[in-house]
C-alpha cells in the first residue's frame, strides 16, 4: 500500500545440535524411595531447525510492517537417569520450569514432552530409533530412561538443562521415602546392581530394624550418583537411622539405638533392653576403669545437612541445640553431617536431636578386660556393670568396642546407657529454606470468552470483533490470541495481559426509557471472576460504567454484590447508549463490562459476511508454561458489523434570508448518517416529508402550494437516519416577513370617487399592493373587513361609486413574490377622506 513501510527482523540460523553434558564411563546412578537426579545425554538424532515468519500490523493504512524471520529447534532425544526398574517419574525440573503429575494437566512427562522407559531387564529398544535409525537401537536394558521423537530445544539449539524426580519401586506403601532396612537390602543383594560377590547369607535378620525405622518414622530416599566406597553409604544410612553397623560371626547386622518404644506409620517397636550378662569384679580382670567426657568439650549444637524435598530438593541444613548447655558452657556447634538420604525436615529435626541426646547424656564410659568365656559379646549387646567403688549397682550399659590381645583376653568398652537418650520427641519444625519457585507451574485454560460484534458507534472508522476473556486460575497471566480465517492455519496476532469481566444476566431486563429508574438486573460474574463497582450519577452520564449487554450499550450506577462474583445493577440505568437499540434482555444473555482488557481484532469489509476462528494460548504469571496451540479450543464468530443509530445532525440554519419565492435550509449530518429525513411543519402538522443522502433542502412557493399551505411560518425538521434507526430530530422555525407598512399615502377626494396614492415599497421582492376601503373607522383587513379596491403593481388607484358627503376610509398593503394573504400582510394606518 502507498505510504507504507516494512520492517524486518532475521535471527540467525544454529546449523547443530548443541550437546552440553553427555558422559561416558559415568556412574549409572541407584535411587531408592523419591528423590531428584540429573540427567545424562544418551545420544540425539534428527536434529531440524524450523523457520518461523510472523507479520504484525499497525497503525493502518500508511503504518508499519513488522516482519520476522525466527527459528526453533528440535531433536530426538533419550536421557539416561537411573537404574531401573523404577515406578515413574513424578516430576520434572527444566530450567527454571517444574512440571508436576496433575490430573488436569497430566502427567509431568506428558506436560514435558517425554515419554520413559522404566528399565527393565531386557526392555526393547525405542520404536523410533528401530524404524529409523536400527543400527543405533539399543535396549538399555536395567536402565530407565526419557526420550522423545521431535523435543523442542532451547533457542542455543541445545538441551536445556533438565532434572527428574524419580520414584523408585522400594518405598514403603502410601509414603513417598524407602524403609532403610530396604535400601540396605536392595543395595548389597540386588542380582544385578548389588556388591559383587556378596553373598545375601551373610546378611542378618534386618526385621528388628525395619520396624524401628518404619515405627520412628526415620525413612530415607538415597540416590548413589557417583561411585563412592560400600562402607561410606552403609554408614550414611546407618546414621540417618538412628542405628550402628555391626559385623559380627561373619553378619552384617544394623542394630537401633533407640532404647523406648515407639510408635509411628501403624507400627510399633520395642527395644530389648534385657542385659546378656552381669558384670562384676568377679567377671572382670582387674579394676574396671571409668572416664567421663567434660560437658564443655560435647557438642551442643548438632547439625545436619538434607535435601529438602519441600524445596526442590535443595540442600538445608537443621540444627538442634541445647540452650541449656550453651548457656553454662558456651556455644559449640558441630560441622553439619551431610545426610543426603534423608528428604524430610522432620526426620532431619529428629536425627539430630537423637546426636545431640546421645552426646549430652551418655558421658560415661567403662572400659574392663574380660576372659575369653565372654566372647560373644559384640558391640550393641546390653550388659549390667557392677562395681561398688564407682557405685554401680546393675548400671545399664552398651558395648561399644571389644578387642582380643595375645593372651586371649578382651577388652570391651562400654557407654553408660541413659534411659530415653536414644529417643527424641517428634514435633514440628520451621525449616529454613524456602519454597522454591516453579516457574513452569501450568496457567490453566481461559473460560469460554464472549466474542461479539461490537456497535460501530464505539469504533473508530474501521471494522473490530471484540473478545472478554479471563483464566480462573491464579496462576493465569494472560494468553496470546491466535485468529484463522479456516480453522486451520492461524496466526497469532497479539496478546491479552488483563482479565476481562463478563458473565450471564440472572434477571431479565425489560426496556425502558433512557434514564431508566424503574428497571435493574442482575449479573453473574463467575466465568470471568469478575467484580463491578458502583459510580457516581455523573459518571454513569459520561458512560464510565459502560456495558455490553446483548448488543445494548449500558452504564449502571449502584452495583450491589449479591453472592461471589454476583451483582445486581440499577438504581440508575442509561440505556440505548451511543446509538444502540433499546430492548428487552432474558436471563442467560451475555454481559460483558467494556473496559481497557476488551481485545480487538481487525477485519476488512471484505470479510464481512464470513467467520473466523480464534484461539486462547495461556501462559502462567510468569510468562512461560505456554499452551499448545493445538491442545485449546477454537471459538468462532461471524464477522457481522452491528450498525448503530446515527448521532444527531447539527448546524441546521438557513442559507440566506427567507425572501422571495423559496427558502434553503443546510445542516451537517449526525455522525454514522447515511441520509436525512427533511420534514416541514405547520404547527404540528406535516407538510412535506422528503429524504435525502445532501445537507441541504429548498421548499418553493409551488411546494407550498402544492401542499395546501402557504404561510411565513413553518418549521424545517431534520432527521439523520441509516439502517439502524433514526436520530432526535433537530428543528429550526423559518419566517418570511411581509413587506413594511405603505408610507405616503395621500386620497384626493372627487364627485363620488376618490383618487389613492401612495409611494413604493422598499421591499426587494414586492409583487403588488392591496387597497381596502370602508365607511367604518377602525375596519380591519386582515379580519376580513372592508371592501378590497385595487389589487396590483401600480403606485396610484381610483375608487368609484362613492356617496357624496359621506366618510370614508383607505388602507393600503403592499405584498410580495411568496404571499398576498390578507391576514398576514402589514396595511398601513387608516386614511379618512369625504367625496363630493
Amino acid at each position: 500500500m502507498a505510504g507504507s513501510s516494512t520492517i524486518s527482523t532475521v535471527e540467525p540460523k544454529i546449523g547443530g545440535f548443541a550437546v552440553q553434558k553427555s558422559l561416558y564411563g559415568v556412574a549409572v546412578p541407584r535411587v531408592w524411595g523419591t528423590t531428584r537426579v540429573g540427567g545424562n545425554m544418551l545420544g540425539y538424532n534428527d536434529f531440524e531447525a524450523i523457520e518461523h515468519k510472523s507479520e504484525e500490523s499497525a497503525g493502518g493504512k500508511g503504518g508499519v510492517t513488522q516482519e520476522s524471520v525466527t527459528w526453533t529447534y528440535q531433536a530426538a532425544i533419550m536421557v539416561a537417569l537411573c537404574a531401573g526398574p523404577i515406578a515413574g517419574v513424578k516430576s520434572v525440573f527444566r530450567d527454571k520450569s517444574v512440571f508436576v503429575n496433575s490430573e488436569v494437566d497430566g502427567t509431568a512427562l506428558e506436560q514435558a514432552g517425554l515419554s520413559l522407559a522404566v528399565g527393565n531387564l531386557g526392555q526393547a529398544p525405542w520404536g523410533y530409533m528401530l524404524t529409523g535409525h536400527a543400527d543405533q537401537a539399543l535396549g538399555y536394558s536395567g536402565l530407565a530412561y526419557v526420550y522423545a521423537a521431535a523435543y523442542q530445544l532451547n533457542g542455543s539449539a541445545g538441551l536445556q538443562n533438565h532434572t527428574f524426580e524419580i520414584e523408585s519401586l522400594i518405598r514403603e506403601e502410601g509414603l513417598p521415602d524407602a524403609n532403610p532396612g530396604d535400601i540396605v537390602a536392595d543395595f548389597l543383594t540386588h542380582p544385578v546392581a548389588g556388591v559383587p560377590g556378596w553373598d545375601p547369607a551373610w546378611l542378618a535378620d534386618l526385621s528388628s530394624y525395619r520396624l524401628y525405622a518404619k515405627a520412628a518414622n526415620l525413612l530415607l530416599s538415597p540416590a548413589l550418583t557417583d561411585q563412592r566406597p560400600a562402607h561410606e553409604f552403609l554408614t550414611e544410612i546407618a546414621t540417618a537411622s538412628n542405628s550402628e553397623i555391626v559385623v559380627s560371626a561373619g553378619l552384617l547386622k544394623i542394630i537401633p539405638y533407640g532404647d523406648e518404644a515407639v510408635t509411628g506409620n501403624d507400627e510399633t517397636w520395642y527395644p530389648d533392653l534385657a542385659p546378656l550378662y552381669d558384670l562384676g569384679p568377679d567377671e572382670f580382670d582387674g579394676p574396671l576403669e571409668w572416664s567421663r567426657t567434660d560437658p564443655a568439650d560435647v557438642y551442643n549444637v548438632r547439625q545436619v545437612e538434607i535435601v529438602n524435598r519441600a524445596n526442590q530438593y535443595n540442600p538445608e541444613t537443621i540444627s538442634a541445640p541445647d540452650q541449656a548447655a550453651i548457656e553454662l558452657y558456651g556455644l559449640r556447634k558441630e560441622d553439619p553431617v551431610k545426610l543426603s538420604c534423608i528428604n524430610e525436615t522432620a526426620v532431619g529435626r529428629h536425627i539430630a536431636q537423637l546426636r545431640l541426646q546421645r552426646d549430652l547424656n551418655n558421658r560415661n564410659r567403662y572400659s574392663g578386660r574380660l576372659p575369653w568365656n565372654f566372647v560373644l559379646l559384640e558391640p550393641m549387646d546390653y550388659v549390667a556393670l557392677v562395681d561398688p567403688e564407682l557405685g554401680l549397682d546393675r548400671q545399664l550399659a552398651r558395648v561399644t568396642d571389644i578387642e582380643e590381645d595375645d593372651a586371649g583376653l578382651l577388652t570391651v568398652t562400654f557407654e553408660e546407657v541413659m534411659a530415653g537418650s536414644a529417643s527424641a520427641s517428634v514435633y514440628p519444625t520451621h525449616t529454613a529454606g524456602t519454597t522454591g519457585i516453579n516457574f513452569n507451574v501450568a496457567p490453566g485454560s481461559v473460560s469460554p470468552p464472549v466474542l461479539f460484534n461490537p456497535p460501530d458507534s464505539l469504533l473508530k472508522g474501521g471494522l473490530e470483533v471484540w473478545a472478554a476473556v479471563a483464566g480462573l486460575s491464579p496462576n493465569w497471566g494472560g494468553c496470546d490470541v491466535w485468529v484463522s480465517q479456516d480453522g486451520d492455519t492461524y496466526k497469532r496476532i497479539g496478546s491479552i495481559t488483563g482479565r476481562g469481566r463478563f458473565g450471564v444476566l440472572t434477571t431479565a431486563l425489560a426496556a425502558g426509557a433512557d434514564p431508566d429508574t424503574t428497571h435493574s438486573f442482575g449479573v453473574d460474574l463467575s466465568d470471568s471472576a469478575g467484580q463491578l463497582l458502583g459510580a457516581a450519577q455523573s459518571d454513569v452520564d459520561a458512560a464510565i460504567t459502560l456495558c455490553w449487554v446483548g448488543g445494548e450499550l449500558i452504564a449502571y450506577r449502584d452495583a450491589t454484590l449479591t453472592g461471589p462474583n454476583r451483582y445486581t445493577l440499577g438504581g440508575y440505568l442509561r440505556r440505548g447508549l451511543y446509538g444502540a437499540p433499546v430492548g428487552s434482555h432474558a436471563i442467560g444473555t451475555p454481559f460483558v463490562r467494556l473496559d481497557d482488557t476488551i481485545f480487538k481484532v481487525p477485519f476488512e469489509p471484505g470479510q464481512v459476511g464470513t467467520t473466523i476462528y480464534a484461539k486462547f494460548v495461556s501462559y502462567n504469571v510468569f510468562q512461560r508454561a505456554y499452551q499448545s496451540l493445538a491442545a485449546v479450543p477454537a471459538y468462532a464468530i461471524a464477522l457481522s458489523p452491528e450498525r448503530a443509530a446515527p448521532e444527531a445532525a447539527s448546524g441546521l440554519a438557513l442559507m440566506a434570508p427567507f425572501e422571495g419565492t423559496y427558502f434553503t435550509v443546510s445542516w451537517n449530518p449526525g455522525a454514522r448518517g447515511e441520509r436525512s429525513k427533511v420534514r416541514v411543519l405547520d404547527g404540528t402538522t406535516v407538510l412535506r416529508a422528503v429524504e435525502t443522502t445532501g445537507t441541504s433542502f429548498t421548499y418553493q412557493l409551488e411546494d407550498a402550494e402544492y401542499d395546501g399551505v402557504v404561510r411565513r411560518d413553518y418549521t424545517v425538521q431534520v432527521v439523520s437516519s441509516n439502517v439502524a434507526g433514526d436520530a432526535a430530530p433537530i428543528s429550526l422555525p423559518v419566517h418570511n416577513s411581509a413587506p413594511p407598512a405603505v408610507t405616503g399615502v395621500t386620497a384626493t377626494p372627487g364627485t363620488a370617487n376618490v383618487v389613492v396614492d401612495w409611494e413604493q415599497s422598499p421591499a426587494v421582492d414586492r409583487a403588488g399592493y392591496l387597497v381596502y376601503y370602508s365607511n367604518t373607522s377602525g375596519f380591519d383587513p386582515s379580519a376580513g373587513q372592508g371592501a378590497i379596491a385595487y389589487d396590483g403593481p401600480g403606485l396610484t388607484t381610483t375608487i368609484s361609486g362613492l356617496t357624496g358627503g359621506g366618510t370614508y376610509y383607505v388602507r393600503v398593503a403592499a405584498y410580495d413574490t411568496w404571499s398576498k394573504n390578507v391576514g398576514e400582510l402589514v396595511f398601513s394606518p387608516q386614511l379618512s377622506f369625504v367625496p363630493n
